[in-house]
């Protein structure tokens, strides 16, 4: 395949745009027993994704890191307690940047394992990190939120079959890299798909352009 310079790929999604800032979320990957944890999104304010399924997700607070972040929205939305997960899940070999593009979604997996995506979501701009957890064995998801609907361990070879249809657009290309990693077999599917395109290994975080998380003082800048 082409490595494409990063200006050539991150261009397509805005990346380069001086004045674009993007709020900071955290996504969770919490499997257990071939089950997916997920909700059905019912936030009023949020059209685009009213009744779409997504993973556990939400908004960095100051103070907090990506882990902490997904670990936290994961029991605000479901309940059940979760613990990091495989620091290398998301490891492959490759000495290049995965680039998925779906209209106004760029998804971007490094070499490291480090998964990040910048998507518009009714009218705002986002970049989100995911992060695996791993749940507590006796800890059931149930009902805690009233935007956060239906919250359950969906199995795995329903979702990359059928199930993904019911998925936010930027969650099915989250799933798209899970299937890749974790679930390959269902469909024969690896983590690159057709359309996808490598970009050079650079220090991709420092180009997200990521706005102060949630409560931050005046002139706090990332490191």
């Amino acid at each position: 395949m082409k490595i494409y310079k990063a200006s050539e790929a991150l261009i397509r999604t805005g990346f380069l745009d001086e004045e674009a800032e993007f709020t900071p979320v955290a996504a969770a990957y919490v499997n257990r027993n071939n089950g997916i944890l997920n909700v059905r999104r019912l936030k009023e304010d949020d059209p685009l994704r009213y009744g779409h399924l997504t993973l556990p997700e939400g908004q960095r607070e100051y103070g907090a890191g990506f882990l902490s972040t997904a670990i936290r929205e994961t029991k605000e939305e479901t309940d059940v307690d979760t613990m990091p997960g495989d620091c290398g899940k998301f490891l492959y070999f490759n000495d290049n940047i995965i680039f998925k593009q779906r209209d106004n979604i760029g998804v971007f997996l490094e070499p490291n394992g480090d998964i990040w995506a910048r998507y518009l979501d009714s009218g705002k701009s986002y970049v989100a990190n995911l992060r695996h957890l791993t749940a507590n064995d006796y800890s059931l998801p149930r009902y805690v939120d009233p935007e956060s609907g239906d919250p359950k361990f969906t199995n795995a070879e329903y979702i990359f079959t059928e199930g993904w249809k019911d998925f936010s657009p930027f969650n099915q290309i989250l799933l798209e890299l899970i299937e890749g990693i974790d679930y390959k077999h269902i469909n024969g599917n690896g983590i690159i798909r057709k359309g996808d395109v490598l970009i050079e290994n650079i220090p991709l975080r420092h180009l997200l352009k990521v706005k102060p998380p949630l409560n931050a003082p005046e002139g706090f800048k990332e490191l």
